[in-house]
């Protein structure tokens, strides 16, 4: 809808769709006042913004619920008045161009109200990913201490036994029997020692985060060869356990994926705090790829590891990047808030 009106508001033009309006035709609308058109409330409220827009000479929108086939607020009409100067800049009328928005509102609101809706879920999907997060650790505990003191303690007091037995024997081939037991024994002590740690490490419950990757780096170290350093700058502890307990475990994974894929004698773990998030970055000088190449083929060369850990990073509010090269080496990125997002949401 268009029209042109003088500085006090009377109608100078409407086009057919303005007109139409108030069931008039474009012609005999031509000098009629605002209070002609609209009841006295309404009409005010136009005079006084169109006085404005002749006194200031600019441009200005507006928003109101307007009366159309008798319902005042049936629809709400977004109006820009522009200023009509002459030579000498003198605003000697205002053009209007109105429409009605009241859909597009109603969609704005729909889908601000969808968006509302996506956030709380969210928010849902967050805590319940930490609760089963915290649960899974929690069972993963539990299990670790049941093998620390029921099994390996067992295991110890067979092996006491045996030896004890051992020393007591007096023919060569018994005594080796029983060497041979105690080796087999031993062996299970070990496995079953490795098993708690890899369960729920002692050190991460303990000392927290940087020892428990130290630990984590000088054990895969001495184990697959591959030279691992670890460097920390800031404070690097989360608030929370399950945010510690994650990190640790995507530090994990990252570095066994480093260890299946990458062919690469050494690995670089990069811990940064600084105050508002957890950043963990893994690289390694090993044979890198092709980045590209895999996300427009759909390859999945990192496997199930990476892939929950990128979910799981997601229900936490972080983030996963990956960057790489061929013959570059691959480099890693976790960031996580370092403190739970529900707790700062409940804050604000």
């Amino acid at each position: 809808m268009i029209y042109l009106c003088k500085p006090d508001g009377r109608v100078l033009y409407a086009n057919p769709a303005a007109a139409g309006q108030f069931g008039l035709a474009p012609d005999s609308i031509a000098g009629k006042r605002q209070e002609d058109l609209f009841s006295p409330p309404v009409a005010a409220r136009h005079k006084a913004v169109i006085g404005r827009v002749s006194e200031t000479g600019v441009t200005f929108t507006t928003q109101a619920p307007e009366a159309l086939d008798g319902d005042e607020h049936a629809v709400l009409i977004e109006t820009t008045l522009v200023p009509v100067k002459d030579e000498t800049g003198r605003v000697y009328a205002v053009m209007g161009v109105s429409r009605n928005v009241t859909e597009r509102k109603r969609l704005q609101q729909t889908l601000s109200d969808s968006e509302q809706r996506m956030l709380d879920y969210q928010s849902q999907l967050r805590r319940l990913a930490s609760a089963m997060a915290m649960a899974e650790e929690q069972e993963r505990r539990r299990i670790a201490r049941d093998l620390h003191d029921g099994v390996g303690q067992s295991l110890v007091l067979c092996k006491m036994k045996i030896e004890q037995v051992r020393a007591e024997v007096s023919t060569a081939e018994k005594r080796r029997n029983l060497t041979a037991a105690l080796s087999a024994i031993e062996n299970a002590i070990r496995d079953t020692r490795t098993l708690t740690f890899q369960l729920s490490p002692p050190v991460l419950h303990e000392l927290g985060l940087k020892p428990a990757v130290q630990w984590l780096a000088e054990n895969l170290e001495t184990e697959h060869g591959v030279a691992v350093k670890v460097r920390a700058r800031g404070n690097v502890e989360p608030q929370d356990s399950t945010t510690r307990v994650f990190v640790f475990q995507a530090v994990r994974e990252l570095l066994m994926n480093v260890l299946k894929h990458a062919r690469a004698s050494a690995v670089t773990v990069q811990l940064k705090g600084d105050g508002e998030n957890i950043v963990a970055a893994v690289e390694d000088n090993g044979q890198g790829y092709d980045t590209a190449k895999v996300r427009a083929t759909g390859m999945r060369t990192n496997g199930m590891g990476l892939f929950n850990v990128r979910e799981r990073v997601k229900m936490l509010g972080g983030s996963l990047t990956v960057s790489s090269r061929p013959g570059s080496g691959t480099r890693a990125e976790l960031v996580v808030p370092g403190k739970p997002r529900d707790s700062e949401e409940k804050a604000s």
